[in-house]
């Protein structure tokens, strides 16, 4: 009896072809280029985002961070914190600023008026008689997290001929009463104001 033997035909596979030397070769010069890339934006956005949060070290020195805004937006879209910062008489209206980290900061006199405060962090920080109106996206949960927020104003219009906010003193009063009966919008830590003394 003839024994028969079964021949198999193995198929190459991609994979197969991509341990052939020449292609080896390729996919690690492109993984390596890649690679390169990755890290040298990398170092780029942190050096430059490095410059950024020094430049607004230098506002604390020059006690006005106004003129920075661009800056200061940059610095808050990359999770940066601005903690520790003097925004004292600062001008940031209109500015973009969702998630910005306000935590602790000196924001005394600040204009924030139509600017965007989505998820902005202002834990601690000082808002005696900073302007916060029609700021935008800005909970009762966030103002109550800050401190001196019941000297802050909500209410008011822009004065064109004056070009500046005018303060809807009644207004502004009956809000302030509304955020101190609103009970589900209390801290649930408590919030520490004695650097603001």
């Amino acid at each position: 009896m003839k024994t028969i033997k079964k021949v198999e035909l193995i198929e190459e596979s991609p994979f197969d072809r991509i341990n052939q030397p020449k292609y080896y070769r390729l996919a690690l010069l492109i993984s390596s280029l890649f690679a390169t890339f990755c890290a040298g934006y990398f170092i780029w956005r942190e050096v430059r985002l490095d410059a950024a949060e020094q430049l607004m070290f230098d506002c604390i020195e020059q006690q006005n961070c106004s003129s920075n805004i661009s800056t200061i937006q940059k610095l808050a879209k990359a999770k940066r914190t601005l903690m520790l910062l003097n925004f004292e008489n600062a001008n940031l209206q209109e500015a973009h600023l969702p998630n910005a980290n306000f935590n602790n900061t000196n924001l005394k006199n600040a204009n924030l008026s139509l600017a965007n405060l989505k998820n902005a962090d202002l834990k601690n920080a000082n808002l005696s008689f900073a302007y916060l109106i029609n700021t935008k996206h800005l909970k009762p949960t966030q103002i109550k997290s800050a401190c001196h927020w019941q000297t802050a104003f909500y209410q008011g219009d822009w004065d064109s001929e004056q070009a500046k906010w005018v303060v809807n003193e009644q207004a502004n009063q009956q809000y302030i009463e509304q955020l101190k009966l609103d009970k589900t919008s209390e801290p649930k830590e408590p919030i520490d104001c004695s650097r603001w003394k």
